[in-house]
């Protein structure tokens, strides 16, 4: 997969994890954050896109 592709995800799952910090419900917000987390499976690991998993693991909170 080339760097276009991995970029075009993690930009994908950032607007996810935006969404996520100004919805108000939680199950839309947990919605929108597993969605981010399929995205970033794609991206790969390069830096930007592992600082982003950490952010949004985060927000998810612990498994219910």
């Amino acid at each position: 997969m080339g760097a276009g592709h991995m970029r075009k995800y993690r930009k994908l799952a950032q607007e996810c994890y935006q969404l996520a910090l100004v919805v108000k419900d939680e199950d839309d917000r947990r919605a929108l954050l597993d969605l981010a987390s399929k995205w970033l499976e794609m991206a790969g690991d390069d830096p930007k896109a592992l600082k982003l998993v950490a952010q949004v693991e985060r927000l998810k909170g612990p498994p219910n």
